[in-house]
């Protein structure tokens, strides 16, 4: 009997021992994966914030604050990461959470494509315009039989005021890529 109960104490220890030490693991990873996470968020946003990117976009028309959300954005990743190695040592089927990742992944990849397919083109176009100092604001331009007074020029699209009194909004990269009549100022 003192046998029997030895050999269920060791057994409860070897099966306790085991899950302890997956727990452990877990814990580290995620320990690992939260602490890396932020580190990498941090230095992401101040290598952004040293470049001025928001500043930049800001001067160019653009609103949308670029340094903190791609430095979320990879913090955010990598405690994903981390979790699903957490799951993947507990023994936990990932191959369903591995589809629906990549799934996710390929649905992020294809909006964002179609989101920035005509952004990076007119981006590209209005750095063109400002380094090559094309026309500036208050110029009048022919473009495609319109004509008119540039009333402003971000980086993406070029406003142009007609002798109506019209507003037209051309994308940066139409101006470069057409034949464009630059009247100097007198």
């Amino acid at each position: 009997m003192v046998e029997f109960i030895d050999n269920l104490v060791a057994s409860f220890n070897n099966l306790f021992s085991g899950v302890l030490n997956t727990l452990v693991i877990v814990l580290i990873i995620l320990l690992l994966g939260f602490v890396a996470g932020r580190l990498v968020g941090r230095l992401v946003g101040r290598l952004l914030r040293e470049f001025e990117v928001d500043a930049i976009l800001h001067r160019a028309g653009i609103k949308f604050p670029v340094e903190s959300s791609l430095a979320a954005l990879l913090s955010y990743l990598i405690y994903f990461i981390a979790v699903v190695m957490a799951l993947g040592q507990l023994g936990l089927t990932t191959f369903v959470l591995y589809i629906i990742v990549g799934g996710a992944v390929v649905l992020i990849l294809i909006a964002t494509a179609l989101g920035i397919k005509d952004f990076i083109p007119n981006l590209i176009a209005g750095f063109f315009i400002f380094r090559k100092g094309l026309f500036t604001e208050g110029q009048t331009i022919l473009f495609k039989q319109i004509e008119g007074k540039v009333r402003r020029i971000s980086i993406i699209e070029t406003e142009i005021e007609t002798k109506n009194g019209d507003l037209i909004y051309v994308p940066n990269s139409l101006l470069v890529k057409s034949t464009l009549l630059v009247r100097r100022k007198k």
